[in-house]
């Protein structure tokens, strides 16, 4: 009979985050909530809705290297 592993023991492999919250993604970026608001209306970041939550899936890594 095999021994059972917690989650954390699975795998070693780190799963890249693909979704940020608007204050996880202010957090990451150092830009303010109503500045990543504006950007998210002008069409400068990409989102999702989930329910009543709003997903940012531009990644802060990618949006300041496009930053110019």
């Amino acid at each position: 009979m095999g021994v059972k592993k917690h989650a954390s023991q699975m795998s070693d492999t780190a799963v890249a985050k693909v979704g940020w919250r608007v204050a996880e993604w202010c957090a990451a970026t150092g830009l303010g909530k109503s500045t990543v608001w504006a950007l998210i209306a002008a069409g400068r970041l990409r989102t999702v809705t989930v329910g009543k939550c709003r997903v940012i899936t531009t990644s802060p890594a990618e949006f300041l290297a496009a930053a110019k």
